[in-house]
């Protein structure tokens, strides 16, 4: 967990890149997050490239990313979008959001919740890599609860906790100090609705 804890540390140099768009409100201090993501091929971008990156003190964070699939003329491998979220008093809330056609649009996702918890509702087919900061010790297992659906990917050996990502996993890295909830959304349960979306994204979306 050395590795996964430098990380950490060195993303709070980083800021809000422009593959993310953004849309923020604070209601009930809670500060909504919205980003959209387009996959780049692995020569286009560095290696420690940032996508999107959100922190703020006390409030909760409710983040809802869209992983858009690649136009036409674009082939993989793509390099992974990254999104990078954290709240030193209040919780975080991420929802991920894979569209048809974008299973090769990979992710890497680090959530930090200082002195709350983390809930995390991730695709329906999610595969790949969860470290969690401490995930060895009795106290955070205690402190995890897994929906049936993320159990049975996890038996299946398509989820693992901790261990090395390959090119083609999902990367998730989370440290809280509240509960962490894991849940994998209904396939049934149809594209978020999103406002706000700029002109190139509404035309992206009726393609796909």
């Amino acid at each position: 967990m050395g590795r996964t804890s430098k990380r950490f540390s060195i993303l709070s140099h980083f800021s809000i890149g422009p593959e993310a768009n953004i849309q923020e409100s604070k209601t009930q201090e809670v500060v909504k997050v919205t980003g959209q993501f387009l996959p780049f091929k692995q020569e286009a971008v560095l290696e420690s490239h940032m996508t999107l990156q959100k922190a703020v003190p006390k409030e909760c964070i409710h983040a809802r990313l869209l992983l858009l699939s690649p136009f036409p003329h674009e082939a993989p491998p793509f390099a992974k979008s990254v999104a990078w979220l954290s709240s030193g008093t209040g919780s975080v809330n991420v929802e991920v959001y894979r569209l048809s056609g974008a299973e090769n649009h990979f992710f890497r996702l680090y959530v930090v919740a200082c002195s709350s918890g983390v809930s995390l509702k991730l695709p329906p087919l999610f595969r790949g890599v969860i470290s969690i900061v401490g995930y060895r010790d009795a106290e955070t297992k205690d402190r995890m609860r897994c929906a049936p659906t993320f159990y049975k990917r996890v038996r299946q050996g398509l989820i693992r906790f901790e261990g090395r990502p390959t090119e083609d996993d999902d990367e998730i890295y989370i440290h809280a100090v509240g509960k962490i909830d894991l849940q994998l959304m209904d396939e049934d349960s149809g594209r978020p609705e999103w406002t706000g979306m700029g002109r190139l994204r509404r035309i992206i979306l009726r393609k796909i």
